[in-house]
């Protein structure tokens, strides 16, 4: 993945198995810290965390708990353009349904077990990004 890209997680299975918390629920995040991209949805979008966007660099971002159904993505209303790279946690390749209403071309760039990396073809320009600020 290259950096300072836009990501958006779907983390249709976000459990290990193992354990009976999310593990895998926000763990693209990993690509913030490498990488230096962003990331939705975003632990930093929320009012307790220690790091928060600043007001007039807050990124249009997802609607409120949207990791927990990704399955309500639609290309449109989320702002399909935006986003370069697709992170796809799942036990089966959704990507023909998940992108079906796509207006960008999207192709599977890299699979491994119930990992799926779709990456937005270039030249597919997002629609202008609203700003979201918080109250002062």
């Amino acid at each position: 993945m290259q950096p300072g890209q836009r990501v958006l997680s779907l983390a249709f299975d976000h459990g290990d198995r193992v354990s009976i918390a999310p593990t895998f629920l926000h763990f693209p995040q990993w690509y913030t810290a490498q990488k230096q991209g962003i990331v939705d949805p975003s632990a930093a979008m929320m009012h307790p965390e220690l790091v928060v966007y600043r007001p007039v660099q807050t990124p249009a971002a997802v609607l409120w708990d949207f990791e927990w159904d990704p399955e309500e993505f639609n290309w449109d209303e989320y702002s399909g353009p935006q986003y370069r790279y697709f992170v796809v946690r799942s036990g089966e390749d959704v990507g023909e349904a998940l992108f079906s209403q796509a207006t960008c071309s999207v192709k599977l760039n890299f699979h491994h077990d119930e990992w799926w990396l779709y990456e937005r073809a270039g030249g597919c320009q997002a629609a202008e990004k609203t700003v979201i600020t918080r109250p002062q």
